[in-house]
């Protein structure tokens, strides 16, 4: 899969043909080559006006050279005798447009070459540079305006063989003298290109770098899932960053796909609204996903069973021994076609032994379950306050070692916590220390501009999660310096906000860079031991520590 530089998601490009075209480059070319989208550039000549212009795409090719892209959307045509493009528009009527597409590319070409020749002090290029015109909306019919050819046209049916085409157009310009990209040229040229990576440390480049390793180090789950495919009841034990969420999430998926109807439930709601959000939706009829606390009382609403936890003085009661026992009067209640013939749960530590009897109940054949899979971690258990005790049917638990989330650096701070070693396949822990709460929030704020600014950081909102101890809500600051804070999970991926959440409700999930507030560790305060634990853990690549210490 191709690289973009600066790291974008191409689903996010707001330009629907654009998108197209950026989806079918990253899916279609290898992990060699990087694409930079839209890219600005400015030019002066003399006491001329400045030029500005934008390129679509230029894709750094190691082995063909680089191809500057310019695409058009929707319905177009050229009248050789004006020679002036039109788009067709919604009313059906002809559109002259600005810029002749060609020209447009054509001088994005020669503007930007010469820019990294200068940077680079390069009295000429020796490798091969070319230019082409995407219609990715429509199928390219009649005859090439002059001065161009086919082959720099690519229509909707080209792209589908984009590898092929690509070459084509790179052989057009192709010159004998010309060579392949070496490392050195092509780090020579982001470098012209975006001179800051090398200036300064940017943040995004090394977490980018660091995920490409992340993911492609998976064979572990990838092979687990296919030994559990013949396998219709198993627990999954591994630390934090094994992944377990996505192993189960994928296993719920497979269930949903093989017309079993699926429950996956977890214990947090912040994790089961990530879960809902990143399940594929095409078997969404199949596949349902609820924290077990929402699976009694939807339930108990669907069966007019009376359902109210706070009429209990004591909740944790009701939730220990009542909600099991509604949820098998619930089951009783309900017919066939409500029931489950899958169930997978993640954060199975946290689940009390009552759930688990109760749970019998929700299957259409208990006695011959078709599927029933509980990931577990015991070192992330925060509510369970009895033995840790799973099901006996599943077994002994398959194990995972190999952490696929976090960096070295955070992996060993984590195992520290829980006396543990981990097996890590993988930037940054810092811990800092103040002496008040007030004061931990200002540090906060410092580190979150550290992170966010261009020059030094580049991170998204989306890319940093702020987490707290469980104090009042209240006491949580609304900005951090000029970023703005949110606990809805949906603005925070949407950017609209850095998240900032309590320790224990963002179990489960993660995020690029995690700033967390905390007391120092003493002694033999296991929860608080686990608490940090768990938050330190949601860090993939950089983990700030603020420690509020006492002012003695």
């Amino acid at each position: 899969m191709a690289r973009f530089i600066p790291t974008i998601d191409p689903t996010t490009i707001e330009n629907s043909s654009e998108r197209k075209v950026a989806n079918v480059l990253a899916s279609h070319l290898s992990d060699q080559i990087n694409i930079i989208h839209s890219f600005n550039w400015v030019e002066k000549h003399n006491k001329r006006p400045l030029v500005e212009g934008e390129c679509d795409f230029i894709v750094l090719d190691p082995k063909n050279g680089l191809l500057f892209i310019e695409v058009k959307g929707g319905i177009l045509g050229f009248d050789p005798e004006t020679e002036q493009w039109w788009r067709l528009s919604n009313y059906k009527s002809k559109i002259p447009l600005n810029k002749d597409p060609f020209k447009q590319v054509q001088t994005n070409l020669y503007a930007i070459l010469k820019h990294i020749q200068e940077r680079l002090n390069l009295a000429q290029l020796d490798f091969t540079y070319g230019f082409a015109v995407v219609f990715p909306d429509g199928s390219f019919q009649g005859q090439v305006p002059p001065g161009i050819t086919r082959t720099q046209i690519m229509d909707a049916g080209d792209l589908v063989k984009l590898e092929t085409r690509l070459a084509n157009i790179f052989n057009l310009f192709r010159r004998n003298a010309n060579k392949p990209l070496s490392k050195e040229q092509i780090r020579k040229i982001e470098f012209a290109l975006f001179p800051k990576f090398d200036v300064v440390p940017v943040i995004w480049r090394e977490i980018e770098d660091q995920e490409e390793r992340l993911h492609r180090l998976t064979e572990e789950q990838k092979q687990l899932l296919t030994i559990l495919t013949h396998q219709s009841t198993a627990s999954i034990q591994g630390g934090a960053g094994t992944g377990k969420t996505l192993l189960a999430l994928a296993k719920a998926q497979q269930s949903a796909q093989s017309n079993m109807r699926t429950l996956l439930l977890c214990y947090n709601r912040p994790l089961r609204d990530w879960l809902i959000h990143t399940a594929q939706v095409n078997f969404e009829q199949e596949l349902t996903i609820k924290t077990y606390h929402e699976l009694v009382h939807d339930l108990c609403q669907l069966t007019k069973l009376e359902f109210d936890p706070n009429q209990h003085d004591d909740r944790r009661e009701f939730w220990n021994e009542i909600a099991p026992d509604l949820l098998m009067q619930a089951c009783d209640l309900i017919p066939e076609s409500e029931k489950y013939d899958a169930v997978i749960v993640d954060e199975g530590q946290d689940f009390l032994e009552l759930w688990w009897h109760s749970l019998d109940s929700i299957f259409k054949d208990p006695d011959n379950k078709r599927c029933f899979y509980v990931f577990f971690d015991p070192n992330q258990i925060l509510y369970l306050k009895e033995e840790l005790r799973l099901p006996r049917e599943l077994g002994d638990p398959f194990m995972l070692y190999k952490n696929c989330r976090n960096s070295p650096e955070i992996a060993n701070y984590c195992d520290n916590l829980i006396d543990e070693d981990s097996d890590v396949l993988t930037h940054s822990l810092d811990v800092y220390q103040v002496h008040s709460r007030k004061a931990g929030f200002e540090k906060i704020a410092g580190l979150v501009s550290d992170l966010s600014k261009p020059t030094t950081g580049g991170l998204s909102p989306s890319q940093i999660a702020v987490l707290v101890p469980g104090f009042p809500v209240d006491d949580w600051p609304e900005k951090f310096k000029r970023s703005k804070v949110t606990r809805n999970l949906d603005a925070w991926r949407n950017n609209e906000g850095i998240l900032i959440e309590s320790h224990a409700r963002f179990k489960g999930l993660e995020a690029d860079a995690v700033i967390m507030l905390t007391s120092p560790v003493v002694g033999s305060n296991h929860r608080a031991r686990r608490l940090n634990y768990v938050a330190c853990s949601r860090a993939k690549h950089i983990l700030k520590i603020v420690e509020v210490v006492d002012d003695k």
